[in-house]
């Protein structure tokens, strides 16, 4: 018997799926909404490019389903670890991604293509990058001439 129930958590409603067993589901949505009510979609796809997330999904699957195509699940789970920046990323380019998220939001809100919003976060992008790391070369260098 599956039943559907509401938690409340910290004031936000979140539906759960139960199954009558130990096999019960939380509505992941409903937790993105509660972080970010205007970017849930984004949430959402940021932990679904989560190394961890993909981890967690292939054990979830190779427990679950008895048709997991490990071997493809492993292609993908390296092309993942490719397309994850933030596990091997400076802080400079942590800095750069993190506000290219907030500007990539406000150009999907003003309806602009894909590709003009990819040529303007790229060229953002990389004039961020090239202001930060001089501003840090030249901290290094006033360092190591003050002592």
């Amino acid at each position: 018997m599956t039943a559907t129930k509401k938690i409340n958590a910290n004031g936000t409603e979140i539906s759960v799926l139960l199954q009558g067993n130990e096999n019960d589901y939380i509505c992941l949505t409903d937790m993105a909404r509660f972080k970010d009510q205007q970017r849930t979609n984004y949430i959402i796809q940021n932990w679904m490019r989560s190394r961890t997330t993909i981890e967690y999904l292939g054990v979830w699957e190779q427990l679950h389903n008895p048709r997991f195509k490990s071997i493809e699940f492993d292609a993908f789970r390296q092309q993942a670890k490719k397309l994850n920046m933030r596990d091997t990323a400076s802080i400079n380019e942590l800095v750069v991604l993190s506000n290219l998220e907030s500007i990539n939001a406000e150009l999907i809100k003003q309806n602009m293509p894909r590709d003009l919003r990819f040529d303007i976060l790229q060229r953002i992008a990389k004039e961020q990058l090239r202001v930060l790391d001089e501003q840090n070369a030249d901290h290094r260098f006033k360092k190591l001439t003050s002592n």
